[in-house]
């Protein structure tokens, strides 16, 4: 396809995009998913009585900007699903007082545990997930907020000069100590050549048993290859999730 082709075809999905942003915000399309639990394309054209490209787009670009993730079954059908976990939208909702200050966002990182993302400020104040992470970006910059990155390189907000917010999230994220530990000893040469044994399909279970590591350890090693695209991600009949080796060629 020629560059020329490639422009108009972004101008033409650009245009496609906020001309449904303009019948559906970004917060309606992730309670549908959120309501669902697994959302398609096809599903969501349904739901909202909108056309199959338009939910493919703003699926699409949530999945982008980090608000959704998706899996894909054996029959290659691609589901969204959402990236964090939201038990309720209207208490996330009953938060916003009309305007995104610094009490505001304080007030919803606390809600969140001290690890507010902007999924939670775009559900809060039903703005966009662009704009979301705008206000995430601003509200760092003035020492509001702090970044941290997690074992595999995930950006992730939280609370900043807030002792007991830094201990939550280090109390739960307790698990990357035990990766950053292990790393060492469990290279990614390993993972793949055991995939390679596998018949080029893992789950986190047999990765847990086969180098006897934690189920926690398993499921964050296999994310973080399928985020650096070594593995696709499956749902098999029984509703197990498989990280499937992208590259064929090991299997031959």
């Amino acid at each position: 396809m020629s560059s020329f082709t490639d422009f108009f075809k972004k101008i033409f999905s650009a245009k496609s995009y906020f001309k449904s942003l303009s019948k559906y915000s970004d917060v309606e399309i992730l309670q549908e998913v959120h309501q669902k639990g697994l959302l398609t394309t096809k599903e969501l054209a349904q739901r909202l009585n909108i056309s199959w490209l338009d939910a493919s787009h703003r699926l699409g670009t949530l999945n982008m900007q980090g608000a959704l993730k998706y899996l894909s079954d054996s029959t290659g059908v691609v589901s969204y699903a959402l990236k964090e976990d939201i038990e309720d939208f209207t208490s996330l909702q009953n938060l916003f007082t009309g305007e995104i200050n610094t009490e505001a966002i304080l007030n919803l990182s606390e809600e969140c545990n001290g690890q507010a993302q902007p999924i939670h400020l775009c559900i809060m104040a039903d703005i966009s997930m662009k704009e979301a992470k705008k206000h995430f970006r601003k509200f760092k910059k003035k020492g509001v907020l702090s970044t941290v990155y997690t074992s595999h390189w995930q950006l992730r907000y939280i609370a900043a000069n807030s002792m007991t917010s830094t201990k939550s999230y280090l109390a739960k994220s307790n698990q990357y100590k035990q990766i950053a530990t292990k790393k060492t000893l469990l290279q990614d040469s390993d993972i793949i050549k055991l995939a390679i044994e596998s018949k080029g399909k893992l789950s986190a279970t047999s990765l847990c048993v086969k180098k006897e590591i934690d189920i926690n350890l398993a499921q964050q090693i296999l994310d973080s290859l399928q985020e650096r695209h070594v593995f696709d991600i499956h749902v098999n009949e029984n509703g197990t999730i498989e990280y499937w080796l992208n590259d064929k060629s090991l299997l031959e």
